[in-house]
């Protein structure tokens, strides 16, 4: 697997697509009956999809690590801040009017005297949070970690998340907490990613349905004993890593035995597209609560499998036949460069 692509990732990213899609769409906390599936479906998505979106991040990011001459940390710094900020701040722009204008129809209204906030990581598109947190976990990378030291990141970054719990600062669309206690995964996975080639040889029945019950266990005490707070935190990061062995194990085993299938094809298709696909699906989102929701007043399942089509479908349509084509929308919207060889894939 060395010195190309990992095709089990683009498979993992492409699944995960859908459920990120899907946990968006999904109704607010207090809005859920608690007990519901609905109330278990997405216990299960947010407590288990953004570590293993961060891990993946780490992972396709082993190329820092070679990164030792200061020319090239610029370098690579510049490209980061192009396939991340950019988009963050551009997307940011364009929402301010937009949360103005639909104050009625959004759950939080946009408060002028915040926009400092945007600085830290508080977009008014709301799901860009996580273009910022990457870009600072991987400014962090590239200018700190190695192959020789990227193993003394991992224990750091695990007491990072141990105490993130601490950490106040909020605001409607980050959680700073929730942010350093992700910057563990991150680095977890780009110590997994030194072993690209050995990493899908652990990959074994007998441990997929152990991790299968602990998430199923664990599912249950985050839904009705620690359903917040620190014990809460703790049990995150055990529900975190059978959710990501579960991953990998479906990966390699979709991998190796329906490659050729055309299924798997197009996952991994989404796969490859993921960041796009991430950046375009929460304005889809927004104009279709508005629609569907509040105009047309349709149900929530109705929306969530709307959105769910629309979110990966529509964004990778859009993305690859409309703004892939238009130089200066790439550029702006998705932060990539015109040159073939100038963008970086962090996810």
């Amino acid at each position: 697997m060395s010195g190309k692509r990992v095709e089990q990732i683009d498979i993992i990213k492409g699944i995960c697509m859908f459920v990120v899609v899907l946990g968006h769409s999904l109704p607010d906390s207090t809005q859920i009956i608690k007990g519901s599936a609905v109330f278990y479906l997405a216990k299960a998505i947010h407590s288990s999809i953004l570590p293993l979106f961060f891990l993946i991040s780490g992972f396709v990011a082993t190329k820092c690590l070679d990164e030792v001459s200061i020319d090239d940390k610029i370098s690579s710094i510049k490209k980061r801040s192009l396939r991340m900020l950019v988009p963050y701040f551009v997307w940011g722009a364009l929402f301010i009017p937009l949360r103005i204008i639909f104050a009625g129809y959004t759950r939080f209204t946009y408060d002028f005297s915040e926009i400092y906030s945007l600085f830290l990581g508080n977009n008014p598109c709301g799901q860009l949070w996580f273009l910022y947190v990457l870009f600072l976990f991987s400014t962090i990378a590239v200018l700190f970690a190695t192959r020789k030291n990227i193993k003394f990141f991992v224990p750091i970054s695990l007491m990072v998340a141990l105490v993130s719990y601490f950490v106040p600062l909020k605001y409607n669309g980050i959680s700073w907490s929730n942010s350093l206690f992700l910057f563990f995964f991150y680095f977890l996975g780009l110590f997994l990613s030194t072993y690209k080639e050995k990493i899908f040889s652990c990959m074994k029945l007998w441990m997929f349905i152990v991790s299968l019950a602990i998430f199923v266990f664990m599912l249950w005490v985050i839904s009705w004993v620690f359903y917040d707070g620190y014990g809460y935190s703790l049990c995150r990061i055990v529900i975190s890593f059978a959710g990501i062995y579960m991953a990998f194990y479906i990966a390699d085993a979709l991998y190796r035995c329906f490659n050729e299938a055309k299924l798997v094809s197009f996952i991994k298709e989404i796969g490859r597209y993921s960041m796009d696909i991430y950046i375009l699906h929460s304005p889809i989102g927004v104009v279709l609560r508005i629609l569907l929701i509040s105009i047309l007043g349709l149900g929530r399942a109705w929306f969530s499998l709307v959105y769910v089509i629309l979110g990966v479908f529509g964004s990778y349509l859009i993305s690859r036949f409309i703004i892939r084509k238009i130089p200066v929308l790439k550029l702006l919207l998705l932060g990539m460069s015109t040159e073939k060889k100038a963008s970086v894939s962090e996810k």
